[in-house]
């Protein structure tokens, strides 16, 4: 099996992802409007948490404290994608595979919302959890003062990362009906298999999603698509050297 180059991989993702967006410009807008809708309340709760944790300094506000704080933000936000934000994304990245090969319409998306909601669910809501309590693990071996505590947290922050990346894989191996172990142990092993890609992959959406942000204006309308096409236009090329 030959081995994916990363770089010429981004460069066309990137080419072809913005010539989507040109090509299909309605359909990308209507996109980011309705995932950037959904993703409002996800926001929220990042900027109370950071105006919270902000105020919080100028009070002397302790370890603890912090770490509530956090906490909470992470169980809210880990809920509302679970139940809302992954599901919809799934369908949204279901909805144009579909669109590759006819004109599918408002119902088609709403069945695939319907199709594929459990597994998404559960297949997030696993990786939500387990990112939660390792993040937990994270902020014990910073608070607490113990060699064996501090590598412990050392060894759930690398596993955060790598379930990071095993996220990436989600919607397209959710959308291939592999169920949802077949998905995580699927996930897990394209990330074991494509680390640097994926890795780059993710960047590639973070700075996406960082420059958008700086115009919140193209975020809401363009940002959805971005994570659609990257997702696609990624998956499919590490995917294809399986088939």
């Amino acid at each position: 099996m030959t081995k994916i180059k990363v770089f010429p991989t981004i460069g066309m993702v990137l080419k072809n992802t913005f010539k989507e967006i040109y090509q299909s410009f309605s359909y990308s807008v209507l996109t980011g409007i309705i995932y950037g809708t959904i993703s409002i309340p996800t926001l929220l709760i990042i900027v109370a948490s950071i105006s919270m944790v902000a105020s919080g300094s100028e009070k002397n506000i302790t370890a603890n404290e912090l770490f509530s704080v956090f906490i909470w933000a992470m169980i809210l936000g880990a809920i509302w994608n679970t139940f809302v934000v992954a599901p919809a994304t799934t369908a949204f990245y279901s909805f144009y595979q579909v669109k590759k090969e006819t004109y599918p319409g408002i119902k088609t998306f709403f069945s695939l919302f319907r199709k594929y909601y459990r597994p998404s669910i559960v297949v997030n809501g696993l990786f939500s959890l387990t990112f939660i309590l390792l993040f937990t693990n994270v902020m014990i071996g910073i608070i607490e003062r113990s060699t064996l505590l501090f590598v412990t947290g050392m060894l759930s922050f690398y596993l955060q990362v790598f379930i990071s990346l095993m996220s990436f894989y989600f919607a397209p191996l959710i959308y291939l009906n592999n169920g949802i172990k077949k998905t995580i142990k699927k996930a897990f092993l394209l990330v074991l298999d494509n680390t640097l890609l994926t890795i780059v992959l993710m960047l590639v959406l973070g700075v996406l999603f960082g420059v958008t942000m700086l115009f919140p204006v193209f975020w809401f309308l363009i940002y959805g698509a971005i994570l659609v096409y990257v997702t696609d236009l990624g998956f499919n090329a590490i995917y294809d050297r399986y088939e």
